[in-house]
């Protein structure tokens, strides 16, 4: 389906993250094959309303026939106790069929087995295939070929229709050289440790160097922080040492986010912020509370941010919305939260999938 260089952004299925992908160019999406995330069901979702706008939103967002994973781990709980597990299962099969949007389901070594049959059942897995999500863990418990050689000798899947994604999550750029060294060594065996890798369909790497809590960056309001991409910088370590590897894996990363799942509540004092993407960082101007100050300081923050050496108006979306922001002259019609990630995530969509073309 595609080799390293291809783009393999994690997006949690939010609205500012799925409008984010719907307004990249289309010439970004070719080096681009998106993980949805889906999120846990809450008092406001139920199995059935997030099934019925599962294709219909990859179809607004994605515009294009290419194939998708989707991760249904959040779910799996409450599609474990649901007697009706394979028949929403099976609608996403149907309706992928109709709007012909390939949704490839990612597992991962705690899905129950009962699950795994329901995936089997729905018509997913024998049209689309599967991928298959480690951690670091799974590593060290040796996981890892245990359960791809289950999907391949007890459940009859060609290892060339399944996919393999090994999932660092968070990488801390804070880390001194040798401890960068030591994961750069843990990374290598862990690609190499995967028994016939040159088999399965797809191998991505994937990480963040975005911190779950930005106050380890920024004590303060008015701030400002560049943070390290170390995870773009193990991958290029990786393609610079091609011989080493007995596979190269695509990159993979969660946009401008933390693996750590965030249960937002709209009575949440946040304050207002940008994060701009650099080739080397990830550059964040945080100001105050959004409850006392409203979203009028955007265009504050936005005049800092366009006066910067590396951004560039018309790069993207994202960056001639932050434009158009620094020079509007009302505090009214600066957006939400839900706009700015957006305008970050748009952002970086784009310089990534230009970073993997250019490789």
């Amino acid at each position: 389906m595609f080799d390293h260089k291809q783009y393999v952004p994690i997006l949690k299925w939010k609205r500012g993250e799925l409008r984010a992908l719907e307004d990249v160019e289309n010439s970004v999406r070719q080096h681009v094959t998106p993980l949805f995330e889906m999120q846990p069901l809450n008092d406001k979702t139920t199995l059935e309303s997030v099934f019925a706008e599962l294709v219909p939103g990859i179809s607004r967002a994605w515009k294009t026939n290419k194939p998708v994973f989707v991760d249904f781990s959040e779910l799996e709980g409450s599609l474990s106790s649901s007697p009706n597990a394979t028949q929403h299962l099976t609608q996403a099969y149907n309706d992928s069929m109709a709007e012909s949007i390939g949704i490839i389901p990612v597992i991962t070594s705690q899905t129950p087995q009962t699950l795994l049959s329901d995936y089997l059942a729905s018509g997913l897995v024998s049209r689309y295939g599967i991928a298959v999500r480690f951690s670091y863990s799974d590593f060290k418990n040796a996981t890892v070929n245990n359960l791809l050689a289950s999907l391949v000798n007890h459940h009859a899947i060609l290892s060339g229709r399944i996919d393999v994604l090994i999932d660092l999550k968070y990488v801390d750029p804070s880390m001194n050289s040798l401890s960068l060294d030591a994961l750069r060594v843990s990374v290598k065996n862990m690609i190499n440790s995967i028994s016939s890798i040159a088999s399965y369909r797809t191998l991505t790497l994937c990480a963040t160097s975005y911190p779950s809590d930005l106050r380890t960056y920024i004590k303060t309001g008015n701030s400002e922080v560049l943070i390290p991409r170390e995870d773009w910088n193990v991958f290029i370590d990786i393609l610079s040492k091609p011989g080493e590897y007995h596979r190269l894996p695509a990159f993979g990363d969660y946009n401008i986010s933390n693996p750590e799942f965030l249960d937002f509540k709209p009575w949440y004092d946040i304050s207002g912020k940008i994060r701009y993407t650099t080739k080397s960082h990830i550059y964040v101007i945080k100001g105050k509370s959004t409850k006392s100050n409203g979203f009028g300081q955007m265009r504050d923050l936005c005049r800092v941010l366009v006066n910067k050496p590396f951004y560039v108006m018309d790069h993207c979306w994202g960056s001639r919305y932050i434009h158009e922001c620094s020079i509007n002259p009302s505090p009214k019609g600066n957006g939400n939260s839900e706009t700015w990630v957006k305008v970050g995530v748009n952002h970086h969509l784009t310089l990534v999938s230009e970073q993997i073309s250019a490789l």
